[in-house]
Formats: C-alpha cells, structure tokens, sequence
C-alpha cells in the first residue's frame, strides 16, 4: 500500500472540515469574519493583510479578503510558521 492512499483520507478529512468552517462565512469577508474563523484579533489580522501574510486587496479604506484564499491559506500550512508573537 502506497503512502499516499493512507494520507488521502486524513487530507479528505481536513478537507471536509474546512468547507463546514468557511461554508458559513460568504464569498468576500470581512476583517471581523476571518478574525473570527482563524481565532485572532482584529489587530493581528491588520498586521497579517499588511505584510501580506493573508492574501487581500485593498480598495480605499477597505480590505477585499476572498474566502477561498484564506482557506487555501490554512490549507497551506503557511500559518503553521507564524510565531506567537505574531498573533499578538
């Protein structure tokens, strides 16, 4: 048996957890939103669309942050390197 076919159910698993996650959150989100989905504060999300850790857009004084790229995001693993002094 390959080592994929015993890694493809936990990432199918991973998966499905993340589309019952974002499911509720809607296409475009808010600052608040992927605050709360990711378990942080408003200050650390800033911070994070600031250095370009979350992947947005910024038009006038507002954020566009697509879902589906802050998804890929945790799906990534990318915010598995953030430091607790970056949550902060």
């Amino acid at each position: 048996m390959s080592s994929y076919s015993l890694y493809a159910p936990v990432v199918a698993l991973e998966m499905s957890y993340l589309d019952e996650l974002f499911a509720s959150y809607p296409v475009v989100m808010s600052v608040p939103q992927v605050a709360e989905v990711l378990g942080r504060p408003h200050s650390t999300i800033y911070k994070w669309l600031g250095d370009g850790t979350i992947p947005a857009s910024k038009v006038g004084d507002s954020w566009v942050i697509y879902r589906d790229e802050v998804k890929a995001l945790v799906t990534s693993g990318r915010n598995l390197l953030m430091s607790e002094e970056d949550a902060e």
